[in-house]
């Protein structure tokens, strides 16, 4: 269990950005944004005029649309890619395909992956066992709400991005990211 729990924190990570917005300026975008950012040797975004991909270990990872208006960034993901989704679930007994996932896709992949997972390491367990098993961990509910939209304070000055979110424990966090 452990080892599952583990490995599902590099998705949930992305809630660090996530919260309520309704934004009422769809369809603006600075484009001071667009390019690649690098946050780190495994992390960065391609902004490019409302629309962005991160990726991470060079895969990519999310993709969704973004809006900014006066130093705020709103953004929503629209997919998750496979690929990065085989790098960290295969192990788990089921393969994702090179494509885009929507939400409802990424969250019955996912729970497919687990509940596959625990029909191996524990064959006794009937199927309607592991389905109550893995439905109280309330992954479907976790996973989900990383479709939310999610609204965070950014600037541009020069190579460099700031990007300061709230995370789910109401601290501040800031991310410094250079344009490649």
């Amino acid at each position: 269990m452990k080892s599952i729990q583990w490995t599902i924190i590099p998705l949930l990570a992305v809630l660090v950005f996530t919260g309520c917005s309704d934004d009422p300026n769809i369809g603006i975008t600075d484009s001071s944004l667009n390019g690649t950012w690098v946050l780190s040797s495994t992390w960065k975004t391609v902004y490019n005029n409302g629309n962005f991909i991160s990726y991470r270990d060079n895969l990519p990872y999310t993709g969704g649309i973004y809006t900014t208006n006066d130093g705020k960034m709103t953004s929503q993901i629209t997919g998750i890619h496979g690929n990065y989704m085989a790098y960290n679930y295969d192990q788990y007994g089921t393969k994702f395909e090179a494509k885009w996932y929507n939400k409802a896709q990424f969250t019955t992949a996912i729970i497919t992956a687990i509940k596959n997972y625990y029909k191996r390491v524990q064959p006794s367990w009937s199927d309607e066992y592991i389905d109550e098993y893995v439905g109280s961990f309330g992954f479907e509910t976790s996973l989900s709400s990383m479709f939310s939209l999610g609204t965070v304070r950014y600037s541009v000055n020069g190579n460099t991005l700031t990007v300061t979110s709230t995370g789910a424990d109401n601290q501040p966090y800031t991310f410094t990211y250079t344009r490649q």
